[in-house]
């Protein structure tokens, strides 16, 4: 799937793990085995976010701090992309995902908007760093209290050109912007 994409380690990690192995490394680094079956972060009793049907992101805070993940389907199983529940870690409504590593050029050029990991990913491969996902088609008033705290006053949105995206970008300029 990214190498179909030309997607190279330095856009995105490649390989694969189970859940299963995933919680006992985290274990190994003295997370409690407990919580992190608890938590939703790694996976639901009717899901997880990782395997080898599936390539997952991981959705990093403002801070630089893992948060939650999102995966996509490989092949054409619905859902294609599935977000982590919404947590006390992480609020889809407040987090955009990649903004992090590009916070600095935002505040001086504006940040590209971009519906999920896939863009966002495309973005960061040709050099466009001040972008961030919303994991979806929603743009909050959270996501713009977000970057005017951080100082990104300018913003381009630019969702897909399907109809979601279409209706979304509708919504955000006449219910989100004004």
């Amino acid at each position: 799937y990214a190498l179909d994409r030309n997607w190279d380690q330095t856009e995105v990690p490649l390989g694969t793990i189970s859940d299963t192995k995933l919680i006992s490394l985290l274990v190994g680094k003295g997370y409690n085995a407990t919580d992190l079956n608890r938590s939703t972060l790694i996976r639901t009793p009717n899901q997880t976010y990782f395997g080898e049907d599936k390539v997952t992101f991981a959705i990093v805070d403002s801070r630089g701090k893992p948060c939650g993940f999102i995966y996509r389907q490989i092949g054409d199983k619905l859902p294609k992309y599935v977000n982590t529940p919404e947590s006390l870690i992480y609020s889809k409504s407040k987090t955009l995902m990649g903004l992090f590593n590009g916070i600095k050029k935002a505040r001086e050029e504006g940040l590209y908007i971009v519906e999920g990991p896939a863009d966002l990913v495309q973005l960061k491969r040709l050099g466009v760093l001040n972008s961030a996902a919303i994991c979806g088609t929603a743009l909050t008033k959270d996501h713009l209290i977000l970057l005017k705290s951080l100082g990104i006053f300018k913003i381009y949105i630019s969702l897909d050109w399907d109809s979601a995206g279409q209706a979304a970008t509708e919504r955000i300029f006449f219910d989100v912007l004004p």
